[in-house]
């Protein structure tokens, strides 16, 4: 079928989806902040992870090959890491995190790498969300964040080192606009 996932959700999702939206947007100025969080959260990261909740593994081939690649460096670890491709030179970083990540789950590779996008989603929300609320008056921040949130089909949230590049560049800047000399060390270490 040309439709693809679209094609085997059933018609009550879709019905569903659109009254959460309508409640969405129907108390989007009266709430609290804790409120507005909780529920553009609980939306857009049910958005966001769709396909995780209607197919049994994950969609992307480059997850396999960006795990293949931790599994890789955390085994050859005393040896000349450097003289590889120079993708996996410029990202170390990703694949230790990543690898330490799985191990302190506990699951199975399977579920690791369906599950991952989840935690990435949740990642780029909370940078999106801070970033926001940093750089936009009480008002604007209300529309900015669905409007941000829904346009940022774009992003890879399969495990893969886009998938933390955009939360980490939004935190990077957050931190480096703060005036103490802490927050701008720590925006220099995750740079």
């Amino acid at each position: 079928n040309i439709f693809g996932l679209i094609y085997k959700i059933p018609s009550l999702f879709y019905i569903g989806i659109l009254m959460i939206l309508f409640f969405y947007f129907k108390n989007l100025k009266r709430e609290t902040n804790k409120l507005f969080f909780i529920k553009s959260i609980m939306l857009f990261v049910l958005l966001w992870n769709l396909p995780t909740l209607f197919e049994n593994y994950f969609s992307v081939w480059d997850s396999i090959f960006h795990f293949e690649n931790s599994l890789r460096i955390h085994k050859m670890f005393d040896q000349n890491i450097w003289s590889w491709n120079s993708y996996f030179k410029d990202w170390p970083g990703f694949f230790y995190s990543g690898y330490y990540f799985f191990k302190l789950l506990n699951l199975d590779i399977i579920y690791f790498l369906i599950y991952y996008r989840l935690f990435a989603s949740i990642l780029t929300f909370i940078a999106i969300y801070f970033f926001l609320k940093k750089f936009t008056s009480e008002k604007e921040f209300r529309y900015a964040l669905p409007i941000s949130t829904f346009f940022i089909v774009w992003h890879q949230f399969h495990y893969s080192t886009q998938s933390v590049g955009l939360p980490l560049s939004l935190f990077i800047i957050i931190l480096f606009q703060n005036n103490d000399i802490r927050s701008k060390i720590i925006s220099l270490v995750l740079g």
